[in-house]
């Protein structure tokens, strides 16, 4: 359905709204798997994360996977620390930033 996936902490209007004014599609996960996403994300920022936090952002991805997606926009900069390096399809937006941040300071 669409190109491009937005799973993070509540409405992810700044990647959303974005999007569709350069014409990508998006949708995000719902539900149960949002609830147990939200509170991985609130277990990073506690410092405690663990096992079942790190499931969550695991779940939420392989549920965006199975849709067939284009890729996913970890969209919540807490999302990478649950997930690590979750695959191919997986952009982090902090990563790129970082990387822009450097090669600015390089030019």
């Amino acid at each position: 359905m669409a190109a491009d996936q937005v799973p993070g902490f509540g409405e992810p209007k700044v990647y959303r709204d974005a999007m569709a004014t350069t014409g990508f599609e998006s949708e995000t996960i719902a539900g149960e798997l949002q609830e147990r996403l939200n509170a991985g994300i609130l277990q990073v920022m506690e410092g405690r994360a663990g096992d079942p936090a790190n499931a969550a952002g695991h779940d939420a991805i392989a549920e965006l996977q199975a849709r067939g997606v284009d890729g996913i926009i970890l969209g919540c900069t807490e999302i990478p620390f649950l997930v690590g390096t979750a695959g191919d399809n997986t952009l982090n937006p902090i990563e790129l930033l970082a990387e822009a941040a450097v090669d600015y300071a390089l030019a």
